[in-house]
């Protein structure tokens, strides 16, 4: 009997564990809430719109050069490994990904506001998605790089990729960041 409480006590554990990796959808659907044309694509801002939408600078610290803050050192203590899992669900073509990290990389201090979910690059009919899970402050473009950079570095060398990363710190917190060609980070 008390090994079976014991067995019990463990699957519990693990059953939390693992819910704490996958995490519960947002019912509330992502929508589209701005586009800015580029050269040779589209980028796309998804998420949850909010009234703050209509007087929104998108272009906020776009072509800014600089590094970004990096974790606080109690974040990067308990996150910030980017634990890479790949999928075959959902998967985007590897060359529209490296063209999405492409931007992410070149503005490093393009804020994203709290109510964005995903940033999407579109190159003709074909679509990569960095989303996440939290609402995140104070966020911009490089906070993205290094999670979406390894998801496409380990899951995409087959020329299309689907993936996600935990443990990632988006400007201090804790989350889940997905690459792949869908809006959010549900597999």
């Amino acid at each position: 009997m008390h090994l079976s409480k014991i067995a019990l006590l463990i699957a519990t554990g693990l059953s939390q564990v693992q819910g704490a990796a996958i995490l519960a959808r947002d019912p509330t659907p992502n929508v589209l809430l701005h586009t800015k044309v580029l050269g040779n694509g589209t980028l796309e801002y998804w998420g949850i719109p909010s009234p703050e939408d209509a007087d929104r600078n998108w272009d906020e610290g776009w072509g800014l050069p600089g590094p970004v803050e990096p974790p606080s050192p109690a974040v990067q203590r308990r996150c910030g490994g980017n634990d890479v899992h790949c999928s075959n669900a959902n998967l985007a073509r590897s060359d529209v990904c490296q063209a999405l990290v492409d931007d992410l990389a070149r503005n490093p201090r393009a804020g994203v506001p709290p109510n964005v979910r995903a940033i999407v690059r579109h190159q003709g009919s074909f679509s990569c998605y960095a989303a996440w899970y939290d609402v995140i402050g104070n966020m911009v473009f490089g906070y993205l790089t290094n999670a979406a950079s390894k998801t496409l570095g380990i899951c995409g060398p087959g020329g299309t990729v689907s993936g996600f990363a935990t443990d990632v710190s988006l400007n201090n917190v804790c989350t889940v960041q997905c690459l792949s060609s869908a809006p959010g980070c549900f597999f």
